[in-house]
């Protein structure tokens, strides 16, 4: 494409070059700061965080193919983009006791860098800024399991899910029935 042909007025190429030079800076500074963006969930009547860091898209979970024989956590196979990846129950995987009945009607895609799992969710409610400095320790009604998955809770007793822990966990390996023994770690 030549310039001539460019649909961008003088005006409108800096207007763009000036929010790309603003998006790049508070990147930067994000990368320094306490604070930490989040999608906020809705899992089994419980609010929970999951770090933008780690998400990468959302979508209503309308088809699944269910796999026979898995642990309770798979939900099973969804299609997302054009790719298979498997959906785990977040409420499952973080070992949140049932207290309402789980719709599980949305999928939060997640992975390192390309989308690697969807975490079925019972609600989409939004993003939230999350003060790391302020958290507080995990309260012990979580298992021991659900705790090594979280970073801690906000003051308005909001889990934040530890993205790293959560995407290095054995809980989003889908095994077949046949292997035994201790999941990777």
């Amino acid at each position: 494409m030549s310039i001539a042909d460019d649909p961008w007025t003088p005006a409108e190429r800096e207007l763009l070059r000036a929010r790309a030079r603003n998006l790049a800076q508070s990147e930067r500074r994000a990368d320094h700061l306490p604070h930490e963006r989040a999608l906020l969930v809705v899992v089994s009547g419980e609010p929970c965080a999951i770090p933008a860091s780690v998400v990468r898209g959302v979508s209503r979970l309308r088809h699944w193919a269910p796999l026979p024989g898995v642990r309770p956590e798979v939900a099973g196979l969804f299609a997302w983009n054009g790719q298979i990846l498997p959906a785990f129950q977040l409420r499952t995987v973080l070992a949140i006791p049932l207290s309402t009945l789980p719709e599980g009607t949305s999928v939060v895609v997640v992975g390192t860098g390309a989308p690697e799992a969807g975490l079925v969710v019972d609600v989409l409610q939004g993003t939230i800024d999350i003060d790391r400095t302020a958290l507080l320790p995990v309260p012990e009604r979580f298992s021991s399991r659900g705790r090594r998955l979280l970073v801690g809770v906000t003051t308005e007793g909001i889990p934040l899910v530890d993205g790293n822990a959560l995407m290095s966990s054995h809980a989003l390996f889908v095994r077949p029935p046949a292997m035994t023994g201790d999941p990777p770690s």
